[in-house]
Order: structure tokens, then C-alpha cells, then sequence
């Protein structure tokens, strides 16, 4: 009985985030639009950003900030393992690669 009671409480929460003009994001950004035309959807659609913010993941804004010092950590990496410009020496040091895991 207790599970049955567990599964209609998360139904009847779903059921309800499906009704028009449900927010799910904080901002607003991105919502459940209601029923319109196909014209109503694609403006809809043009209304969204280029590029989603985490919130559009369900992340904290922060993750935004996470990902770009990931992915300046990569690029400096990449640059500090290449080879100096207009060396025609294909002899490299043998320095172990740099752990990219993060």
C-alpha cells in the first residue's frame, strides 16, 4: 500500500508540472508552452538561447563557470605540449603526457 501511495504521489507530480505555463528553469527561460499553432511553436523555439545555459540541465549556474576553467585547463594543456614555432627538430623530450581527467 505504501508503494502504490509513493507511485501516485510522483504521477500526480508530473501530472502537474505538464500544465501550461509550468516553469523548468528558475528564470522562466524554459517553460511548457501551451497549445497553439505551428507558428506559436517556432517562435517559441526562436526564443530560446543559441547557447542553453546550465539551467536548461538542471544544473547551477555555476556549472557554467566549471566548464570553461575545464576547458581552459584543456586548452593550456594542448598549447603547453605542442611543439615551439618553426622548430624543424622532431626530436621531443620524453616528458609524460599531462593528465587531462578531471
Amino acid at each position: 500500500m505504501r508503494i502504490q501511495n509513493a507511485i501516485n504521489d510522483v504521477a500526480s507530480n508530473i501530472l502537474l508540472s505538464l500544465r501550461d505555463g509550468f516553469n523548468l528553469s528558475a528564470s522562466g527561460t524554459y517553460s511548457i508552452q501551451p497549445m497553439g499553432s505551428h507558428a506559436t511553436y517556432l517562435d517559441c523555439i526562436a526564443a530560446l538561447p543559441i547557447l542553453p545555459l546550465p539551467e536548461a540541465f538542471g544544473l547551477h549556474d555555476n556549472a557554467d563557470i566549471t566548464k570553461d576553467l575545464n576547458q581552459t585547463q584543456l586548452l593550456a594543456a594542448g598549447a603547453y605540449t605542442r611543439p615551439p614555432f618553426g622548430s624543424t627538430s622532431v626530436h621531443f623530450s620524453a616528458q609524460p603526457e599531462p593528465d587531462l581527467s578531471f
